[in-house]
């Protein structure tokens, strides 16, 4: 009998525009296997345009109601999910992240399941996005 052969895929996780301190945060809560992560600090719409397209992310996160990122998304016509990201977790930008058409939205502080959870919901559609972290 064969052996299968089973390949574990990487995501390839795009965090852009966020500021060095949450993107450093971000990096960090990912294990190294499985994750292919880049920083994408940028100015405008048209510089995020060219790095999704570059890049070509499974996941896109970014700040809370970043109209670079969903203006970018809508122009690559990227199917990535796009989650908010915050340094630190409010009622207040989850609403607007979401109502401005993230995938999802969640706050610091990043701990790797936390993270890791995520990512796979966003990537496996499976279902609706949950709220993380708005107990700060």
């Amino acid at each position: 009998m064969a052996r299968r052969r089973f390949t574990k895929l990487l995501q390839k996780i795009l965090l852009l525009g966020l500021d060095e301190a949450t993107a450093s945060a971000m990096a960090a809560a990912l294990p190294a296997d499985g994750y292919t992560v880049h920083v994408a600090p940028v100015e405008n719409a048209t510089e995020a345009q060219r790095v999704i397209e570059a890049f070509r992310p499974d996941v896109i996160c970014a700040p809370p109601g970043s109209p670079e990122a969903r203006d970018a998304l809508r122009e690559t016509g990227s199917k990535a999910p796009l989650i908010a990201i915050s340094q630190k977790a409010n009622p207040r930008e989850w609403l607007a992240a979401v109502q401005g058409g993230a995938w999802d939205y969640f706050g610091g502080p990043f701990e790797a399941r936390q993270v890791q959870w995520i990512l796979r919901s966003a990537t496996s559609g499976s279902g609706m996005p949950t709220v993380l972290s708005l107990t700060a």
